[in-house]
């Protein structure tokens, strides 16, 4: 694809009502499939994405070792012809260095799909030692907010129980963090005061890439300071996910 015709093909990206989620929302970071900053990358179909630009700050993504980082899918059925980065082995990861620790309350958002169903593998959102989101290390089906002495965790579509993609958000906000899928609240709670740390990972630990991963598949993930859900723009946002992906939100 060339970086012409990347730019010709975003020119969908509002929605209905003109939302826009690299420009609507201010996130702390994101990192989006069809921002104008990763479009600038250029890249073609089955490209390894080595940058993954970091819309709303520094902490651009990339390998977090030599040919681990996500291939570049230009039209995903998966995500209804949108293009995704799609991580293929247990080995990959990409990995970024946030200017920043973001304190709680923070929200974790992605869009994302796998179909793995192996156990000990870790897909990983964040930092290993710090808040992160991740799968259960002893069986699929179980994604858990994290931090270093809690966790809520839940049986959801994302860690192999389902092919379908999945709209998840994390939001670590002490004795009201909970774990949403699809704009559902399947579990709260106190996972424990914690910080995103600035050693960021996506499908490995970031700060520790020995860790399995679990192989996805994403268009969008954001780190939003604050509860997401209570953003004036929440209802738009799950709106254009709905609209732009085909995902049933509730």
């Amino acid at each position: 694809m060339s970086r012409f015709a990347g730019i010709i093909a975003s020119s969908h990206v509002p929605a209905a009502g003109g939302f826009n989620p690299q420009t609507d929302i201010t996130w702390e970071h994101l990192w989006w499939c069809e921002s104008t900053d990763f479009i600038a990358e250029g890249y073609a179909n089955g490209n390894e994405i080595t940058s993954f630009p970091d819309s709303s700050g520094t902490a651009t993504l990339t390998p977090a070792s030599s040919g681990s980082g996500p291939l570049y899918v230009s039209s995903d059925s998966n995500f209804d012809g949108k293009p995704s980065a799609a991580f293929t082995l247990d080995s990959d990861g990409s990995v970024a260095t946030l200017d920043a620790t973001v304190s709680t309350p923070l929200t974790v958002v992605f869009i994302a799909r796998s179909d793995v169903t192996d156990t000990g593998r870790r897909g990983i959102l964040g930092n290993g030692t710090a808040a992160r989101v991740r799968t259960s290390a002893s069986g699929a089906g179980e994604w858990r907010a994290e931090t270093a002495t809690g966790s809520l965790r839940e049986s959801t579509k994302l860690a192999g129980t389902s092919t379908a993609p999945v709209f998840c958000e994390a939001v670590f906000a002490g004795a009201s963090s909970k774990l949403r899928e699809d704009g559902t609240t399947l579990a709260t709670g106190d996972p424990g005061t914690t910080s995103l740390a600035t050693a960021f990972g996506v499908n490995t630990y970031g700060d520790n890439t020995s860790q399995l991963g679990l192989p996805i598949d994403f268009v969008l993930i954001g780190v939003y300071d604050g509860d997401i859900t209570a953003h004036g723009e929440y209802a738009n946002f799950k709106t254009w996910v709905t609209d732009h992906y085909g995902i049933t939100i509730a």
